[in-house]
């Protein structure tokens, strides 16, 4: 079985250590608690994010109070880049959701690091393709598979993630808590 590109993805700047200091270096650093907003729809999009430490999730409320979580960002993933780039609003929200360590870049000198160091330009493009790739493929799932499929993909996707996140191996049982659906129709 071929393992999805979000499961494997590297850290943004793994092969970058220049560029990750000149990065850093024009950054500033925020240590944020668990449950801090970051941002919300409608916020100008004047910055980007390089998770260091913690997990995000990057949400949006539906006018009926639906929560949709459309992505955990992880330690040395990057995020805010196509409003930083195009000059928009926000249209998700940003939420730690443990204690985060992370650099925010304001938009001068992320188009500064761009113009100097085209690596960090070809990642910003490369990691953009990819979540649009994701969303087009999460899409698709949504149309052609029941909800058994899905969740079969989501579970092989968490088992996967752990694999190559942690000390964890594939052989190794991973306990899931909560309860089966069934017990709350009792």
């Amino acid at each position: 079985m071929e393992i999805p590109w979000h499961i494997t993805e590297r850290d943004f700047f793994w092969d970058l250590p220049k560029e990750k200091k000149e990065f850093i270096s024009l950054s500033t650093l925020r240590l944020v608690e668990k449950n801090q907003v970051l941002f919300f729809p409608g916020d100008t999009g004047d910055s980007a994010f390089y998770l260091e430490e913690g997990k995000v999730r990057i949400f949006r409320v539906t006018p009926v109070g639906k929560e949709t979580i459309v992505f955990i960002r992880q330690p040395g993933e990057m995020f805010g880049l196509a409003e930083i780039l195009g000059e928009q609003k926000r249209v998700f929200s940003a939420q730690a959701i443990t204690p985060c360590r992370l650099y925010e870049i304001k938009k001068k000198e992320f188009e500064l690091l761009l113009e100097r160091r085209f690596s960090v330009a070809r990642r910003v493009i490369e990691v953009l393709g990819r979540r649009i790739r994701y969303l087009g493929e999460q899409i698709e799932s949504l149309m052609i598979s029941d909800v058994p499929s899905r969740l079969l993909k989501l579970l092989i996707c968490l088992c996967c993630h752990d694999r190559f996140h942690s000390a964890n191996r594939l052989g190794n049982p991973k306990k899931i808590k909560g309860r089966r659906a069934d017990q709350d129709l009792r």
